[in-house]
């Protein structure tokens, strides 16, 4: 299958055999920045269905052909997002998403939940 190339290659560009989970977090922020940007090229090219293959088993509750409609919506709609970066505009989206449905009473302001590293530039 086309996914075991990209989950064959180590996640950090500094292979020595370290976890990079358990070091500090400047590396952690980099590999996962890593990881993302290499999921949009993969994802572009393998399709939901793929993805719906690879991630299957930890969804046991829904239908194969259900969860691949799910991860096609959600790529048609960038509802994810392979950049390290949250815009402000983003995060505004979300918290009056997260508001008009009641799963929060108010946005917490952009700065206290998201890290500097984040942010996106203005």
């Amino acid at each position: 299958m086309a996914h075991r190339s990209l989950l064959a290659r180590p996640i950090s560009s500094e292979d020595d055999g370290v976890d990079p989970l358990r070091l500090g977090s400047r590396r952690v922020r980099r590999t996962m920045a890593d990881a993302l940007e290499r999921f949009g090229p993969w994802l572009a090219v393998e399709g939901p269905r793929e993805l719906s293959l690879l991630v299957g088993h930890l969804y046991p509750q829904l239908a194969p052909d259900l969860l691949e409609q799910c991860l096609a919506r959600c790529q048609e709609t960038a509802i994810w997002s392979c950049r390290p970066h949250i815009s402000r505009a983003g995060f505004q989206r979300l918290a009056q998403s997260l508001q008009s449905t009641c799963f929060i009473s108010q946005a917490a302001p952009y700065e206290d939940c998201v890290a500097p590293w984040a942010q996106a530039p203005l």
